[in-house]
């Protein structure tokens, strides 16, 4: 019997994705009150992502968990839990943040511009209880600095989707004036 010849073997990478999220629990009774989940590509462009981020949203209203959405991307499709007509209405827009509250009427919705400063939202807690101040802003700057962020990114590539020529401009002198461009 004439055996193969030997292949060289290389170990294949397992690639880790990571959902960011945060959930903030009643300390008595270790009850889940809020989640606050940061939107990935995977969640807007994958079917399974996308699918599994749906039904986590289904999942968190039939429980009557305060759900803060953060969709701080500009591609894939849409999916916080608004409906498309309200997203339209909202417009123009290039990041949103969704407030869910378990037992909430209405929408409590961020629209936000790309030159906005990121807001400071309210975080929904027990009912009866104020709202924690979350600034985005604050979280994402000090992210930034302490993340491995400009050593990762590009800032060489033009983004997708593109921006708009004023955008472009705008964003332009700003890595300029950081030294990320020349």
């Amino acid at each position: 019997m004439v055996h193969p010849d030997e292949p060289v073997r290389i170990a294949r990478a397992t690639v880790e994705v990571r959902e960011p999220y945060v959930e903030v629990f009643r300390a008595s009774n270790h009850q889940l009150v809020t989640s606050i989940e940061f939107v990935s590509p995977t969640n807007k462009s994958s079917n399974k992502g996308r699918r599994l981020y749906l039904e986590k949203q289904r999942e968190l209203r039939g429980a009557e968990i305060n759900l803060v959405e953060i969709d701080l991307l500009r591609s894939g499709r849409f999916i916080l839990d608004i409906p498309p007509t309200v997203v339209e209405s909202l417009k123009p827009w290039h990041y949103l943040v969704n407030l869910v509250r378990a037992e909430a009427s209405e929408y409590e919705v961020y629209p936000v511009q790309l030159r906005d400063r990121l807001p400071r939202i309210g975080v929904p807690l027990q009912v009866g209880d104020p709202d924690a101040t979350l600034d985005l802003q604050e979280v994402f700057t000090r992210a930034y600095e302490i993340g491995p962020y400009p050593e990762r990114l590009n800032y060489n590539q033009p983004p997708e989707p593109p921006l708009s020529h004023d955008d472009d401009l705008w964003a332009e002198q700003i890595l300029r004036t950081a030294g990320l461009r020349q």
